[in-house]
């Protein structure tokens, strides 16, 4: 069945593999595009999955941490700009005071991380970084 052939081919770990090598190239571009910014950005992931919390370079550990750093109007000013001229729709989206993560998965390519990178440090010339 098709089920068991997807188990049988996630089992080898190639695919986990190629998901890891594109989530590291992520999170380094995302790194060189903030600090080349100031911006400071606290990078996370696991699995495909990155959080990128703006506004601190610590670790939020709670919500209450987060609502204390985001910077809300700077978060949705980005969000606009990236989706309606940049179109990378539903990145680095703000939910009031948490952005949606990043969700990596085996048909994006080192290609599509590169230009992500490069679309997101364009916007970032366009739109001015406050802190909360």
């Amino acid at each position: 069945s098709a089920a068991l052939a997807a188990i049988d081919h996630l089992q080898d770990g190639t695919v986990y593999k190629y998901i890891s090598v594109l989530e590291s190239r992520l999170k380094a571009g995302l790194r060189d595009v903030f600090d080349k910014h100031i911006i400071p950005c606290h990078i996370d992931g696991y699995g495909g999955r990155i959080g990128v919390h703006i506004g601190t370079s610590e670790r939020p550990r709670t919500m209450k941490d987060i609502e204390g750093f985001y910077p809300v109007e700077f978060a949705k000013k980005l969000f606009y700009l990236l989706s309606r001229e940049y179109h990378l729709y539903g990145f680095l989206m703000p939910l009031d005071y948490c952005p949606e993560p990043v969700t990596l998965s085996a048909s994006h390519t080192p290609e599509m991380i590169d230009s992500v990178c490069e679309r997101l440090d364009s916007a970032l010339n366009k739109v001015e970084f406050h802190e909360k």
